[in-house]
């Protein structure tokens, strides 16, 4: 319960410091240090409210981004009924370090499992359960996949692991 409270701290916290600075902006008659404020703003906001940042381009478009970057395709198979999921999304996906490492060592895809993309996915790849994590290369090939809840630390350190062996 104290980590879900200071979340809630850090997240309260950063919401007043965020309204405090718009506010403090809005109330500059310099338009360079309006200017300055509101690049201040934006950066605040980025780094507050980091997550990963999931692609929704077309699939060749990704595989191709994939070959030509030759990073993994992370695939998240979800449903907004399936409290796991939903837990992941709320303290896992908005984590600032895994964000930050998934949105730069990974192309990300959220895949909602009964879209025709997604029932797809869980035949090619045995999917039974939900979250299930994929991470793809840019051929298609599966180099890893798991299934469940998972806390910041061990999704960080699971995707450190693949990207050792990949």
């Amino acid at each position: 319960m104290a980590g879900a409270t200071e979340k809630l701290d850090r997240d309260q916290v950063n919401n007043k410091v965020l309204r405090d600075l718009l506010l403090s902006c809005t109330q500059q008659k310099n338009m360079e240090l309006k200017l300055i404020c509101f690049s201040i703003l934006l950066f605040s906001a980025t780094v507050a409210f980091s997550q990963i940042t999931f692609d929704d381009r077309d699939w060749a478009e990704i595989i191709q981004e994939a070959d030509s970057s030759k990073k993994l395709i992370f695939v998240y198979i979800y449903s907004e009924w399936a409290g796991p999921c939903v837990w992941m999304e709320e303290n896992v996906f908005n984590n600032d370090e895994v964000a930050t490492l998934y949105n730069e060592r990974f192309l990300n895809v959220r895949v909602h499992m009964e879209s025709p993309f997604g029932k797809e996915m869980k035949r090619v790849h045995g999917i039974k359960k939900i979250p299930t994590y994929i991470y793809l290369d840019h051929t298609e090939k599966e180099v890893y996949s798991r299934y469940g809840k998972l806390k910041p630390k061990e999704f960080i350190e699971l995707s450190k692991g693949i990207l050792r062996t990949y």
